[in-house]
C-alpha cells in the first residue's frame, strides 16, 4: 500500500467536548470524518498489517498531549470503518498526533498513512 496523506479542512472535537455529547452526536462525528476521508481517498481493496499513522491537528489553541490523543479516536475509528486500517490495537496501529499552533484561518487537521 502507497503512503496516503489528506488534508482535511475540519478539527477533531475537543476531548472534554467529546465525552459531554450525546451517544448520535459522537455517531455523527465518526460518519463525517469517514465522508471526508472518502472523498480524498477511495478505501483500499484489502488493508492488512501493521500501519503507522502520523495526525497532525492545526489549532488556534492547543490542548495538552492526552486530550489531543483522545480527540482523534473518531477519526482513527473512521479509518478503521472506512477500510483504511485494518483495526486499531496497538499490535497494528503506530499511532503519532501531534498539534501545531495556527491562525484560526489556517486550521486544519493532516493525516498521514505510512506501511
Amino acid at each position: 500500500m502507497l503512503p496516503m496523506n489528506w488534508i482535511l479542512d475540519r478539527l477533531p472535537m475537543t476531548n472534554n467536548r467529546l465525552l459531554r455529547s450525546h451517544w448520535a452526536v459522537r455517531k455523527r462525528e465518526k460518519t463525517a470524518w469517514g465522508v471526508l476521508l472518502r472523498s480524498q481517498h477511495p478505501p483500499p481493496q484489502q488493508s492488512e498489517g501493521k500501519r503507522r499513522v502520523e495526525i497532525t491537528v492545526f489549532r488556534n489553541r492547543l490542548q495538552d498531549k492526552d486530550n489531543s490523543y483522545a480527540s482523534v479516536k473518531p477519526l482513527v475509528d473512521a479509518l478503521v470503518h472506512q477500510g483504511f486500517l485494518e483495526d486499531d490495537r496497538p499490535a497494528l496501529l503506530d499511532l503519532q498526533v501531534r498539534e501545531t499552533q495556527v491562525p484560526r484561518k489556517e486550521q486544519r487537521t493532516e493525516v498521514l498513512m505510512l506501511e
